[in-house]
């Protein structure tokens, strides 16, 4: 599955490559007419060749993708995404909930292909560390929300000039 990705990257660069330089051209061709340029007819030609191998290029593109979500869908690659993320725990794995691999084909069922962003690379020790970043950006302390007490909650309610009256009227999932 790897190399076809790399694949389906390359192309898609390629496609855009070829929009951009089919869009420049147009431009220019544009700007040509409007001056008379004894050369237009170069240019329409040149326009039409990077047209075609735009187009031709789209059509490959499309052919990739049909295969690579084919590739997707083979029981050995569903199973083996669903071993990944349930069985095995492997960290920071989600399935997808809508797409290709949807049986209904409605949106009313889930899928068994991996979330592609959520492939586990970071360390424990760099998500540890991002999550006791995260947990100080939020609290301007290194307590976790969650386990701080409701005399602590209170506490750092009132450093944020919350009324006593206020506080202490919320429960502990409020406050």
């Amino acid at each position: 599955m790897g190399n076809v990705a790399v694949a389906m990257i390359y192309l898609n660069g390629m496609v855009q490559a070829a929009f951009q330089r089919r869009s420049r051209l147009r431009k220019l061709l544009d700007v040509k007419s409007r001056q008379k340029d004894p050369r237009l007819a170069y240019y329409e030609k040149a326009h039409a060749k990077l047209d075609e191998q735009y187009h031709d290029l789209k059509r490959k593109q499309s052919i990739a993708k049909f295969i690579y979500e084919e590739l997707q869908l083979s029981p050995w690659n569903l199973s083996g995404d669903f071993i990944d993320v349930h069985k095995r725990a492997i960290r920071n794995q989600t399935m997808k909930l809508t797409g290709i691999g949807d049986p209904s084909g409605r949106g009313e069922a889930y899928s068994f292909l991996r979330e592609e962003g959520g492939r586990g690379s970071k360390s424990s020790a760099a998500v540890d560390g991002a999550l006791n970043a995260q947990i100080k950006k939020i609290t301007g302390t290194e307590n976790d929300l969650r386990k701080l007490t409701m005399k602590q909650m209170a506490s750092l309610l009132h450093s944020y000039n919350v009324p006593s009256k206020d506080i202490e009227k919320l429960k502990r999932w409020d406050r």
